[in-house]
């Protein structure tokens, strides 16, 4: 009687392996445009007091107008306008952001192929022809030259420079650079703020961002670490929070990690190397999403003779909305956070459907006269909490 009671429960634990992976969910892109709302009057009132404005006033006033995508890519195209910008991550809520990467042809295959073997921190949302400044599907008028608030420019890996824009690559040099736009989780912040009540960085603060121990997968001269960005989320949301991100794949879907940041290879918590210390809660948990900003570390290691990227923060804002996302009540698919230690603190993820089929064998456990001597595994879900503590 006792081998099959141990049969249920190794085909369990296995199931229990593969499950509690982040879930495969595909979902249709939308594609529908935002007509374009360009605003001159807009655009010259903001650009004659930016002189007098500091990055968190500018931010304020784009805020207050509530600022088109074409009018924040307008603004960025006179060269000084957004030069004080610190991040464009409450900007145009409800539309898509990328990050970018323009490299040069004879670089492009193994980067195209970099980013799609790291698609958690490089999900790709258009690559652009060899020698197109333009993004058609993202936006109805844009050039990648001059559409940015601020640029980071690569001279053999070593030497970057801030620059506004690339108007160097004017006069037909473009054609031999091909543009990346790249996923950005700003796209999905707007969508926890509103759907799940989760506290997003605002007022000018910049997300928290940190380099892990995790290796990216290589390829050519492209190889680095995982740049990861971190959000503090209530643990009572942590479910709500899981079941929006996971789906949106196309900007890093769900969190690589939930937990003890040591477990990834960050030291301090209170020391990005991007963007601001973070502020938690009494009830938050760090959370951690892949970061395109990994991007600009694999361009730094390739050493080509000359790259760009955007500037950490400062994303293209496109004109197609974010897709429709939707929280599951019921679905034996849906993503449960677990934790299973609290100091250092430890979180997994598991599946609805995994964590009923645990807490059935648990109660036959305690009922089975057969199995009453397992008395660790008896109750307070330590059936549960062991499995995923065997799981890492």
């Amino acid at each position: 009687h006792k081998i099959p009671t141990l049969n249920v429960l190794f085909r369990v634990y296995f199931s229990f392996l593969s499950i509690s992976k982040y879930f495969d969910m595909a979902y249709i892109y939308g594609s529908t445009s935002n007509p374009m709302r360009n605003s001159s009057n807009d655009e010259a009132s903001l650009s004659q007091s930016r002189n007098t404005r500091d990055g968190k006033e500018l931010v304020a006033e784009l805020l207050r107008r509530n600022v088109s995508p074409s009018t924040v890519r307008q603004l960025a195209r006179d060269g000084t306008s957004l030069a004080n910008l610190p991040t464009t991550a409450q900007l145009c809520p409800g539309f898509i952001q990328t990050n970018i990467a323009i490299v040069h042809k004879d670089y492009a295959s193994d980067f195209l192929e970099f980013c799609e073997l790291n698609s958690v921190a490089l999900p790709l949302v258009y690559v652009g022809s060899i020698g197109e400044p333009g993004a058609p599907p993202l936006a109805r008028v844009s050039d990648i030259r001059y559409d940015l608030a601020k640029y980071r420019r690569y001279d053999r890996g070593t030497k970057i420079s801030v620059v506004n824009d690339i108007r160097e690559l004017e006069g037909g040099k473009f054609k031999d650079f091909a543009a990346f736009y790249i996923g950005c989780s700003f796209t999905f912040y707007d969508v926890l703020s509103r759907q799940a009540n989760i506290p997003m960085p605002s007022g000018g603060r910049i997300v928290s961002m940190y380099k892990t121990n995790v290796p990216c997968k290589s390829i050519g001269p492209f190889k680095c670490n995982l740049i990861v960005s971190m959000v503090p989320i209530p643990e009572d949301k942590l479910a709500v929070a899981l079941q929006i991100t996971q789906p949106m794949t196309e900007f890093h879907g769900g969190p690589i990690h939930i937990g003890d940041p040591a477990q990834i290879g960050i030291d301090s918590i209170d020391l990005p190397i991007h963007g601001d210390p973070p502020r938690f809660g009494a009830n938050d948990i760090p959370v951690f999403f892949g970061c395109g900003v990994t991007a600009q570390y694999a361009i730094q290691s390739a050493k080509m003779p000359i790259a760009y990227t955007h500037y950490p923060v400062c994303m293209f804002v496109t004109d197609e909305r974010v897709p429709a996302t939707s929280i599951s009540k019921s679905s034996l698919e849906a993503p449960v956070a677990v934790r299973y230690r609290s100091s250092p603190l430890r979180v997994d993820v598991v599946s609805e459907a995994c964590l009923s089929a645990i807490r059935d064998i648990d109660s036959y456990l305690q009922f089975d006269p057969l199995c009453s001597h397992i008395t660790r595994c008896h109750g307070n879900n330590q059936l549960l909490l062991s499995a995923v503590q065997l799981s890492h």
